[in-house]
């Protein structure tokens, strides 16, 4: 299955600079030192449309995997309509903020 996928990426949360933290070992084999970035969850606003401009709107913390169970959802919204593509999203490194800007976005 090929999947295409055109979003526009905005962020709007400072936040999202994060400070550089480096964790610091000897790795098992060669006794290098190695460093390991932690990653931080963020989490996505998203939009997702249909061919007829049909919109939902939507907050997950893995955007990729959301958008594939929305493409092979079974039933619901998504699949009555036919909602399929993905326009837009938005990151933030709190969820609260992630939802507040959801609530933001009107849904017709």
């Amino acid at each position: 299955m090929k999947i295409k996928i055109t979003a526009l990426f905005v962020t709007t949360d400072l936040a999202l600079m994060p400070a550089l933290t480096t964790l610091s070992f000897l790795t098992r084999f060669s006794g290098e030192e190695s460093a390991v970035m932690p990653s931080e969850k963020r989490y996505h606003v998203y939009i997702m449309a249909s061919k007829n401009r049909t919109l939902y709107v939507g907050v997950t913390g893995f955007l990729m995997s959301r958008v594939l169970q929305h493409k092979s959802e079974d039933g619901g919204f998504t699949r009555r309509y036919r909602i399929n593509r993905l326009v837009y999203y938005e990151t933030f490194r709190y969820v609260n903020n992630a939802i507040a800007r959801g609530t933001e976005i009107p849904s017709p």
